[in-house]
């Protein structure tokens, strides 16, 4: 999916069990899950990339970012410019998926431990591994690419009702307030969190 993504929007693929280094690689491959010790470096290695192509025109890294804490590490100084795809499917579908891919080290047998560990993100696209190659990649574009219909500035009582209600019959809405250390603070952020 990573690398039919990356054709359809122009930018390079990496895919991130291609970083793991020989150690973590060696591990899995007799059977044994990656712990959070194991995954650092590699996850490091990762934000690295990212960082480096962000420069450029960006590009699609896929790898099991399971926990809350690796996906901070994975957009250390890159936040603003990363976008999550959660592609969610059920222990059997990935484990049927797993054991048709040939010649990589993971075995199926590893699966549970990460379906045990994984901590769904909260803010990304979530999107059923059922749907076709080109519904996943459709609905991932136009997600991507969705911009705000409207514009609201100032977020005071009517300003929010007004954005309340656009959300509310499905337009997309961008907002901002102003800044006033102990007066006004986060007004947009906390508005947006409840739209």
């Amino acid at each position: 999916m990573g690398s039919i993504l990356s054709k359809s929007l122009n930018i390079p693929f990496f895919d991130g069990d291609d970083y793991h280094p020989e150690s973590n690689v060696l591990k899995m491959s007799k059977g044994q899950p990656l712990n959070d010790e194991d995954r650092i470096g590699w996850l490091k290695t990762l934000n690295e990339l990212a960082i480096n192509q962000s420069k450029n025109k960006g590009c699609v890294i896929v790898c099991s970012a399971l926990k809350e804490f690796y996906r901070d590490i994975l957009t250390v100084d890159i936040q603003n410019n990363s976008k999550w795809v959660f592609l969610h499917g059920s222990f059997n579908q990935i484990t049927d998926r797993i054991n048709n891919r040939e010649g990589h080290f993971m075995s199926s047998d590893l699966l549970k431990s990460q379906f045990d560990i994984l901590e769904e993100p909260k803010n990304a696209i979530k999107i059923d591994i059922s749907l076709t190659p080109n519904k996943i990649v459709e609905v991932i574009e136009k997600e991507l690419l969705k911009k705000s219909e409207f514009g609201l500035f100032g977020l005071g009582v009517m300003g929010k009702n007004i954005s309340r209600n656009l959300a509310n019959k499905g337009f997309n809405v961008s907002l901002f307030n102003r800044h006033v250390v102990g007066l006004e603070e986060n007004v947009a952020i906390n508005l947006k969190m409840n739209l």
